[in-house]
């Protein structure tokens, strides 16, 4: 007798998925865009910079070893090339002949050019001014891990069009080397305790006061690379400093040394920071207290304080 099979019932199990705002949908879809537009043209920008001086460097073969080395002209039949351009190349490379000495003189000129193009195409939407939230209370009772990200008050703001879009004025309040002074840190500060403090090169030297107010010194520091550019007034800026500051003693409770420099592409929202520095922290100092300022979200584990988030987290 034959035993029939018997038909298993397949559980459908639908899982709930909760949907975003429709704001952060958008925003969110933008972001994606503006992120793989801005790498198709910044690298396609940054290849012809390149190509240039590959040409100029191929041209140069032409004149070495040679008693009586050709003109552009000659070289113009030679090609079937212009002879402007020839010249501009072989110029090009008889000012850089070493590769990875033009190599960041092309990334900086393929950035701002970039920059323009997206600020004619109008890519880079203009942000509304943002409201002022209420500045919440400090938390109760005592931490020994601080990391914090003051929103730093510039002297003056990005250019229209850029791909970071505005200052950071534009984006969330900012605070005065002397607001941020007078906060009241030290009263949640345990008396052995460690600060990890974001500073950008224009506040490395204005953030020592902010340092002393808090009621830490500085020991050392981790470089953020940041792969993307920034346009700064004196270089292409692509890093940021994550400093490391003690109160009385307390040395990481992991005897794991990572590395000083964290190579991180970063993100297009503004003054984002990548959540591996977060996990490292967390990996360094176990089992403390841990308080995050100026913070956007919710973490577990940590108690965040800040303007954008709603409440804080034990």
């Amino acid at each position: 007798m034959k035993k029939t099979k018997k038909k298993k019932k397949t559980t459908q199990i639908v899982k709930a998925v909760r949907r975003l705002p429709l704001k952060d949908r958008l925003d969110e879809i933008d972001n994606e865009v503006k992120e793989k537009t801005f790498d198709n043209f910044y690298g396609s920008r940054l290849r012809i910079l390149i190509g240039k001086w590959e040409k100029g460097e191929a041209i140069s073969g032409e004149f070495r070893g040679v008693n009586s080395p050709p003109s552009y002209r000659q070289l113009k039949k030679q090609t079937g090339r212009d002879h402007t351009s020839l010249k501009t190349w072989h110029m090009l490379y008889k000012k850089y002949p070493n590769r990875n000495d033009y190599l960041p003189i092309a990334e900086e000129e393929a950035q701002s050019w970039t920059n323009k193009v997206f600020a004619n195409a109008k890519v880079t939407p203009e942000l509304e001014e943002p409201e002022t939230p209420e500045t919440p209370e400090l938390p109760e009772g005592k931490f020994n891990v601080i990391y914090a990200d003051p929103p730093w008050k510039y002297a003056d703001t990005c250019e229209a069009g850029a791909i970071q879009g505005k200052g950071a004025d534009k984006h969330y309040p900012v605070m005065s080397i002397q607001e941020l002074c007078d906060l009241s840190i030290s009263d949640v500060v345990c008396d052995n305790a460690v600060l990890f403090l974001w500073v950008t090169s224009p506040f490395l030297s204005a953030c020592w006061p902010i340092i002393e107010a808090w009621g830490f010194e500085y020991k050392s520091s981790f470089v953020w690379n940041k792969v993307r550019h920034n346009m700064g007034h004196y270089n292409s800026v692509r890093h940021e400093f994550l400093l490391i500051c003690i109160k009385g003693s307390f040395m990481p409770q992991d005897k794991k040394l990572n590395n000083s420099v964290q190579t991180i592409k970063r993100s297009l929202r503004h003054s984002e920071k990548p959540e591996e520095f977060r996990k490292m922290i967390e990996t360094m100092y176990p089992k403390s207290k841990k308080l995050e300022l100026f913070g956007r979200k919710k973490v577990t584990g940590w108690k965040v304080w800040g303007n954008e988030v709603d409440n804080e987290l034990d």
